[in-house]
């Protein structure tokens, strides 16, 4: 995972934040103080709708991103309890509820008002502009930490641990993927159900059992593109097609699987092209905010070897670092992290 040599750009990322947001007047005042007490959703009612300065849009990336549970210091906290680095992931996880990653999604908007992904990458980036490239990789790295929450049952096993929800979620994505039960492991049990509409947001999903250990995992999957591949819908707790609320722990005969996504006007939130765009962007974020300290480049390219299943040895990947992320990779990452291949 991402080593130490973070905590250092971080420490330097709250000193620009700090800057930013030590501007004169009333307005800004209230809302780093609405910021200090946690009171996120406050920050977010005073400024949103006028939001029209790199000031407010970085407030409101920082109050969405402490909405979902994640703040630079939770992030340096997880670093630095982290002895190994092998289970960053599921030490960033331990405040994420099921919208953390709308919320993160959010943040991200925000950032990039200030900073586009693109000059991210483009060599006359200022120092300032690095440190907001910086804040959106670890967005992205804290979406993966929320999203890989929904997925397992218990995210604190992750890359330690076997994990059966996440092996029944592993399948899903695979047969999701093939649009069959081509790779997919001998511990899944796999049974396709029919459509299921949510009146809420006037979408249809078909839904998937995936049987593991004599336990079911339920799961929402897109209808099939052109080439016939689907995609497995984030979902959290269980609700009927008439209400999201409640959302239900246990499963019952006349519930489904829940979207996180309740609104009908955003497009849906599938699992595994989130985590593909977030491993990616990510951590090719971090690095480009990096490129003038070796070691936090180091960290990031032995990272995205070990997603891409290579062996780091003497700042040298088994496999080529260059290629994207895809998402037969990003399957077979969440597979061995959890042990199931």
């Amino acid at each position: 995972m991402l080593k130490k040599n973070l905590i250092v750009s971080l420490a330097a990322a709250m000193l620009l934040f700090n800057a930013c947001d030590n501007s004169e007047g009333e307005s800004h005042l209230k809302t780093q103080q609405m910021l200090d007490d946690g009171n996120y959703q406050g920050v977010i009612a005073h400024l949103e709708a006028d939001a029209n300065s790199n000031d407010d849009y970085l407030a409101l990336a920082t109050a969405y991103m402490g909405q979902a549970g994640y703040t630079l210091l939770d992030i340096i906290g997880a670093m630095l309890n982290n002895e190994d680095d092998d289970n960053l992931i599921s030490l960033l996880a331990k405040n994420a509820s099921y919208n953390s990653t709308l919320d993160l999604q959010k943040a991200q908007d925000y950032y990039t008002q200030i900073v586009s992904r693109d000059e991210c990458t483009q060599q006359d980036v200022s120092s300032s502009q690095q440190d907001i490239c910086l804040f959106m990789g670890l967005s992205a790295i804290s979406k993966i930490s929320s999203t890989i929450n929904l997925l397992a049952g218990d995210i604190s096993n992750f890359g330690i641990a076997t994990d059966d929800k996440l092996t029944a979620t592993t399948c899903a994505m695979q047969f999701a993927l093939n649009n069959s039960t081509q790779n997919i492991s001998p511990e899944c049990s796999v049974v396709e159900g029919s459509e299921v509409h949510f009146k809420t947001t006037d979408k249809s999903y078909t839904s998937l059992v995936v049987e593991v250990n004599n336990e079911s995992y339920h799961y929402l999957l897109t209808s099939p593109t052109e080439t016939g591949s689907r995609e497995t819908i984030s979902t959290s707790g269980y609700c009927s097609t008439s209400s999201f609320t409640p959302r239900e722990e246990t499963y019952s005969s006349n519930l489904y699987a829940c979207p996180i996504n309740e609104d009908p006007n955003v497009e849906d939130t599938t699992s595994l092209s989130l985590l593909k765009d977030e491993l990616n962007n990510g951590i090719d974020l971090i690095t480009g905010s990096s490129e003038e300290d070796s070691n936090l480049k180091e960290s990031t390219d032995e990272y995205k070897c070990e997603v891409l299943n290579g062996e780091y040895n003497n700042n040298s990947c088994s496999v080529d670092t260059t290629q994207d992320i895809g998402d037969q990779e990003t399957i077979d990452y969440l597979k061995n992290q959890n042990g199931s291949n």
